[in-house]
């Protein structure tokens, strides 16, 4: 069961960095664009990378949050991986 959990955690662990890090790096080509929502307001839209059909305001908060799981999420789940393997391998009393 262990061996499931630290498997499963490498996975979301490389899943992570795929989707941050399009996210991050992938600005891609093309303009903002003015779009009128349901409502009648006018909104700017990013137009370019993962984040094309978002708002400039929410592509800025996203890509915010994917620099964070980058530096900070991802390394702390590698660090737990880690540790996890190295109370195995020593040995861990539990009491």
């Amino acid at each position: 069961m262990k061996k499931k959990i630290t498997n499963l955690a490498l996975i979301i662990a490389l899943l992570s960095i795929i989707a941050a890090g399009l996210g991050v790096f992938w600005q891609g080509e093309g303009e903002s664009f003015a779009f009128e929502t349901l409502r009648g307001e006018t909104v700017e839209v990013t137009g370019r990378g993962l984040y094309y059909y978002d708002t400039i305001s929410y592509a800025a908060q996203a890509v915010a949050q994917d620099t964070v799981t980058l530096i900070i999420g991802v390394p702390l789940l590698i660090a737990g991986i880690a540790q996890r393997q190295l109370e195995d391998s020593v040995g861990h009393s539990v009491g």
